[in-house]
């Protein structure tokens, strides 16, 4: 494992800050973002500058999104304790990843991770469950 700290423009992307930790010994993700190898990881922190409203339920609704997907994002909207604050949280989950979106003080955090295969997620979570209790906000 490795830490990479991303080079990307703040223009372009809009990120202030974003930590990426990837299996690269299993060669995880290859140019363009993908594809993920059976054995793979992705662990990605990143933080925006600036976000659409105020709390995740206003970032949602103020998407171009479709409607029902706005409604079925909302219904994914929990309260949780991460980094040392309560706050709405977005909370996504697939067969092979995990994560959180929230926003504070006018930033949107995202915190996630991705693996190859089911087998692999299994592996991944303890770690992840590691990394999100171990994640503090500096106020």
């Amino acid at each position: 494992w490795y830490l990479k700290v991303d080079s990307l423009s703040i223009e372009k992307h809009n990120y202030l800050d974003r930590i990426s930790i990837e299996n690269m010994k299993e060669k995880v993700i290859v140019a363009g973002g993908g594809p993920f190898t059976e054995h793979g990881s992705f662990f990605n922190i990143s933080v925006l500058i600036t976000s659409q409203g105020n709390t995740i339920e206003e970032f949602i609704i103020s998407g171009d999104l479709p409607e029902r997907v706005k409604k079925q994002r909302l219904e994914q909207v929990n309260e949780r304790e991460i980094g040392g604050i309560y706050t709405l949280v977005l909370e996504g989950a697939g067969w092979a990843d995990k994560g959180y979106n929230f926003i504070y003080r006018g930033r949107m955090f995202k915190i996630h991770f991705m693996s190859g295969s089911k087998e692999q997620f299994e592996k991944d979570l303890p770690v992840f469950e590691k990394m999100l209790k171990s994640f503090k906000i500096i106020k």
